[in-house]
């Protein structure tokens, strides 16, 4: 039985702007990286069975469930393919879910991709709905990429912003956040109710700082330790610090290694999780 692996990145929202909603679906602007922190992912096909999946993941967090995103995305295959081979996927599961950080719609991402390697089902364009159905972070997945990505996920504007030289400190408080709550607390918050409208694009090439994440106002209101996290980053010497997603990691921007390494030093005295990361594309 042969085995592939692969590594499934995290991202960081570097900018987070709610723009609308469309069909009961908040509208974002965000600026997505991917960060050198990453679940590993093991396929193994197995013999003589058919449209099965087993998938395994360590931990076994229980957030995550057999209708996860790796299965929902083989059943796409087994659809049109009657003699998909069966699979088990060991997932060494680093990102935590709840975390802000993709781990769920990054494996999603890279069963797409692997799937379509050996089973070429589908073309780009294709692939790129499949991944939108299955959620609004897994199209930049499949590219990982730095990007503007707007819409419901499903506009992507890749920019070359030469960020590789930042050191990213990434603290994740262990606290489960749900984005449907979260958004839902937006909405209690702003009262946000007038359909999208298209906004012009913010220039992001000039306009990094200061970071900004529309949800973590409501994200404090439900876990108020984000707000003495983001106070901690800032007060560790980041040129900036942020949310990432509907949280609950948080995270500082360093302009120098050694800059990061005193900050996770510091942050490491009051925080479990706490760890020096580079943005990789």
């Amino acid at each position: 039985m042969q085995l592939h692996k692969c590594l499934s990145p995290a991202k960081l929202n570097l900018h987070l702007h709610v723009t609308g909603k469309c069909s009961h679906f908040h509208t974002l602007q965000m600026l997505n990286v991917t960060i050198n922190f990453f679940d590993e992912l093991c396929f193994e096909f197995l013999p003589d069975q058919y449209h099965h999946i087993d998938t395994d993941f360590v931990p076994n967090f229980q957030q995550i469930g057999k209708n996860n995103l790796i299965s929902r995305a083989y059943a796409k295959f087994c659809q049109q393919n009657e003699s998909m081979p069966a699979l088990k996927v060991s997932i060494n599961k680093h990102i935590p879910p709840g975390s802000g950080l993709g781990g769920g719609s990054s494996n999603a991402a890279q069963a797409l991709l692997f799937f379509n390697h050996f089973f070429p089902l589908y073309s780009h364009e294709q692939l790129l709905r499949i991944a939108l159905d299955l959620g609004s972070d897994v199209p930049f997945f499949l590219y990982g990429k730095t990007a503007v990505v707007e819409g419901i996920g499903e506009l992507i504007k890749f920019l070359d912003l030469k960020l590789q030289n930042w050191w990213i400190v990434l603290v994740t408080p262990g606290i489960f956040l749900s984005t449907a709550e979260v958004f839902k607390k937006y909405d209690e918050l702003i009262h946000f109710q007038h359909d999208f409208e298209a906004e012009t694009i913010r220039s992001f090439e000039h306009d990094l700082f200061p970071l900004h994440n529309d949800l973590i106002l409501p994200a404090i209101s439900l876990q108020p330790l984000i707000a003495d996290l983001l106070q901690d980053l800032k007060n560790s010497g980041a040129n900036d610090s942020s949310m990432s997603g509907s949280g609950s990691s948080c995270f500082g921007m360093y302009d120098s290694l050694e800059k990061a390494e005193k900050a996770s030093e510091i942050l490491t005295k009051k925080y479990t999780s706490v760890r020096l990361a580079k943005i990789i594309s």
